[in-house]
């Protein structure tokens, strides 16, 4: 899951995960390299903060490794995904369409999911 959206709301996705799923069957990560490398079991989601698609940072390192083409992708999601997309030549929108390709299934998250009445 590629997030656009402060820490706070990150570790949300995690706590919110724990309280549908039983860890043996969903495991929700914050991803970082060491959890990556130890961790490659088909029922992780892994959330990608914004700030990790920075050219050469450890995420952007591991997706360009030859290793990569190994992992399978069951699905992604992108929250606040419509901004990945706006260039055809940004980094983000290059990550977004290398890890969609890798998988059968992608979802884009955007808008408000809460309703607003003004009175």
């Amino acid at each position: 899951m590629l997030i656009d959206s402060p820490v706070p709301l990150q570790s949300n996705w995690v706590a919110e995960a724990e309280k549908f799923f039983a860890r043996e069957q969903l495991q929700v990560k914050l991803w970082n390299l060491t959890e990556w490398k130890n961790d490659r079991g088909l029922d992780t989601v892994w959330v990608v903060k914004l700030s990790l698609l920075k050219p050469g940072s450890p995420f952007v390192k591991t997706l360009d490794a030859a290793s990569f083409e190994k992992v399978q992708i069951l699905s992604t999601w992108s929250d606040e995904g419509h901004i990945f997309g706006r260039s055809d030549k940004s980094q983000q929108n290059r990550i977004l369409r290398k890890l969609t390709s890798k998988s059968m299934f992608n979802v884009l998250i955007s808008g408000n999911l809460f309703r607003y009445v003004i009175t």
